[in-house]
Formats: structure tokens, sequence, C-alpha cells
């Protein structure tokens, strides 16, 4: 099923130029970097004038989930009207959704109790005789784990974690190349900290000495805002976790060695709100994926 998303303009976006030498001025409330201009809201069309690159999501699924249906979104230059075909043992096309935008296609497959783990390859052809795209895409085997789906109760004492405000564990990280705001800042309110998701790792021990049961952490996700994401209710990309704070894989970790403490964690996901920077607000699926005015 599809959600409109609430664009939210409050403080999320910016738009960049060239910055100088130093970003900062003496101002600790000083919301953004020095060459940096607010951005400012204006219609977004859903066109398909402005293409990305190509992308699949989600990106991977498992077998013998609860629910058999999954509907995968495929992003590619012009290719919302072309058929497609896949051919893999116990997954069938339901539906194939169409929007506005020619460079999105939306197919609902159907994923059978029983089937097993793979790749399979979703084909879009253009025409009969015409030219064939084709997308691996895989399903993983579902690993059942007890601990994973508990819940909280009256009982639980929640910490609340701002990561980039808690312990840096990683220093390597305060800034990635091509990310658009560098550098941490702890004299500036709005500015990155560094903290991460190692740094949280590192103080399990910590958390557990207070009695804390349940870790609940700003959402991860990536932000890849020019300033004033620092909070992670900015997303950019839905499926990544911001490389200033980790990998995916760091936070499998930390949430693997929270539970064998017995501790729960909290997962926070925005999906009606995002960061002006997401990759779709570049090149919208429709003209009602985003409320607009």
């Amino acid at each position: 099923m599809r959600f409109p998303i609430l664009l939210w303009f409050t403080f999320t976006g910016a738009i960049a130029f060239a910055q100088p030498k130093t970003i900062y001025n003496d101002d600790p409330f000083q919301k953004l970097p020095l060459g940096t201009h607010e951005s400012e809201y204006y219609y977004r069309p859903a066109n398909g004038a402005h293409f990305g690159e190509p992308r699949v999501e989600p990106p991977f699924w498992w077998t013998d989930m609860a629910e058999t249906t999954l509907e995968v979104m495929i992003y590619d230059q012009g290719i919302r009207d072309w058929e497609p075909q896949l051919d893999y043992p116990g997954v069938k096309l339901l539906t194939a959704t169409r929007l506005d935008n020619p460079n999105y296609l939306f197919l609902l497959l159907e994923i059978e109790p029983g089937t097993n783990p793979g790749t399979l390859t979703i084909a879009l052809r253009e025409s009969a005789q015409g030219p064939v795209r084709n997308y691996p895409y895989e399903l993983k085997a579902r690993t059942p784990q007890q601990t994973k789906a508990q819940g909280v109760t009256a009982q639980d004492l929640i910490y609340l974690i701002m990561p980039d405000r808690f312990a840096n564990g990683d220093t390597g990280n305060d800034s990635v190349a091509g990310m658009k705001q560098q550098g941490t800042n702890r004299d500036k309110v709005y500015f990155r900290h560094g903290g991460d998701l190692i740094g949280i790792m590192e103080h399990l021990d910590y958390l557990e000495s207070l009695g804390v049961t349940t870790l609940w952490l700003n959402p991860v996700l990536e932000n890849d805002q020019p300033y004033e994401s620092y909070h992670g209710y900015a997303i950019t990309d839905h499926y990544r976790i911001d490389r200033r704070l980790g990998t995916n894989e760091q936070y499998r970790q930390l949430v693997q060695l929270a539970h064998e403490r017995g501790l729960k964690v909290i997962m926070d996901v925005v999906f009606n709100q995002t960061g002006d920077e997401h990759w779709f607000m570049h090149d919208l699926p429709a003209r009602d994926w985003i409320h607009q005015w």
C-alpha cells in the first residue's frame, strides 16, 4: 500500500552554494552554515523531467512473511508503460500500477508460503519485439527470532537517545565525502556533534546500569540535508542508515547486542515527512505523492 508523504519544510531543507573556508559565525544558535541559503517552497511536478539514478525499493525482501503480498517500486527512465514479466516458483505478479511520472512502475507481488529464497528477475519489456530491462531481486530466508518483536509495557523503562548527541565512538565518520553537510561543531546547538551507533554500543553497560529496559533511538536513517538534520527527522533515504551514524550492519549489530542483554530497541521510522533532499523529491512519482498547495 502506498501512502502520500507530507513534505516538511519547517527546518529540513536548504539550497547549498559553494561554501567559504569557514562555515561558522560567533552565534551558538547559528542554523545555516555560512554560504547556505534556506530553501523556498515551490510546486514540484511529476513529469519525469529530472531523472536521477535507477532504484528498486524495497531493495530486497524475505520469504515466509506473515503478509504474503509485497509492492515493489521500480524507478528507471521511461519504464512506466513497459510490460513486467517474472518467472520464479512461488512468486506471482498480481498488478502493475502506473502513476503520473513515466519513470516509475509499481508491481504488487504475491510470495507464497514455502517459496525458496533466491534471486528472481523482474523483466520489463517495452514492446513485443522491443528492448528488455532486467532487475535482479533477492528474496532472503527469514530467520525466526523469538525476541525480535516484544512490544513495550508499563513495566519498561525507556531511554530516548538522539544518536548525534549521545557518544562519538567513531570520529572517522564525522564527515562523509559527498554528503551535503560536513564536519561537527559541539559549540553549535543546531550543527552536528558527532555521536554515532558505535558510541551507543560502547555505552550499553552504562545504560543497563541505569535500569533501562528499552532503547528508543531518534531516526537513524539517512538525513542528507545541508543543515539542521542532526535530529533525524529529515529522512532522505528510507533504506540506508545515515553514514555519519554508521552502517546498516552496525545497526543490526547494535540491536543484537541489546537483545543479548535483554534490552529492547524501538526503531523510530517516519513516513509522513521527509527532507526536501530526499531522492524522490526531485522526481515525484505523482502530483499527490506529497501535500502541495
